[in-house]
């Protein structure tokens, strides 16, 4: 007898854990798991685009969609990729996604009539490496943080000041780092008592430094650095860069 009840507990434990997590209804009255065709993945940094056509794939990835949960705070990132969910022609809703959260509470996925959901970040597996060439472009972070490093040198920004820096143009090496890994970037910075922030962050700053990267191959670079006073006189730096022996060296040189 102790053994059937046991049994009977263990099959509802193991048919509830199947049932996969609950779908949001906010998520479900948009239709995403009817008819849909096709889905395509936009980077939002560039053109790059991944279109899902299989039938399975299509119904996992709408599925990781419909399980998302409303969201309680909002990250103030940018966001990495556009998903469109395409019936036929006509595109039926499109999300906005920021690659990397994995707070659960912290949004990670916005619909277009602006409500904030936390999806689980293992939908990236579709689609993050094809369109941000992980394998191929590692010392992304390394180039901002050696390159700010040396212009903080130059400059000799004091102690307790602050540096607004501007890479959001910066397409041809942000494509490669997601919204996430920029802002950590930023944070990792060896700054010694120097505030660094992005120019959104800050209404005031005593440097504005805009980084044009012309040339970018994860072994060489140049670059272009304008830095700009808090009484608006600006310098330009050019840079050229190799990394070798695991880091970045650069010569330097005024405009």
């Amino acid at each position: 007898m102790k053994r059937v009840v046991a049994l009977l507990i263990i099959i509802p434990f193991l048919f509830t854990s199947c049932m996969g997590r609950k779908k949001n209804p906010a998520l479900t009255n948009l239709r995403i798991d009817k008819d849909i065709e096709r889905i395509t993945v936009m980077n939002n940094k560039y053109a790059g685009k991944y279109t899902i056509i299989d039938k399975k794939t299509i119904e996992r990835f709408s599925n990781i969609i419909l399980e998302a949960k409303d969201a309680k705070s909002d990250s103030t990132l940018e966001s990495d990729f556009t998903f469109d969910f395409y019936s036929e022609s006509k595109c039926v809703v499109s999300f906005k996604y920021i690659a990397g959260i994995e707070d659960e509470n912290t949004a990670n996925l916005y619909d277009d009539k602006g409500r904030s959901y936390h999806v689980d970040n293992s939908i990236e597996d579709e689609f993050i490496n094809r369109l941000m060439k992980k394998g191929s472009f590692k010392h992304v972070s390394e180039y901002y943080e050696s390159l700010l490093s040396l212009i903080f040198e130059k400059i000799n920004i004091k102690n307790g000041q602050i540096a607004a820096v501007d890479i959001k143009k910066d397409f041809l090496v942000t494509k490669y780092i997601t919204s996430l890994e920029q802002k950590k970037m930023i944070e990792n910075i060896d700054n010694k008592g120097i505030t660094v922030k992005f120019p959104k962050e800050s209404e005031k700053y005593d440097y504005y430094i805009l980084i044009d990267t012309r040339k970018y191959n994860d072994n060489t670079c140049k670059t272009y650095v304008t830095v700009t006073d808090s009484l608006g006189s600006k310098v330009i730096y050019v840079l050229e860069g190799n990394y070798t022996n695991s880091k970045w060296s650069y010569y330097i040189k005024y405009k």
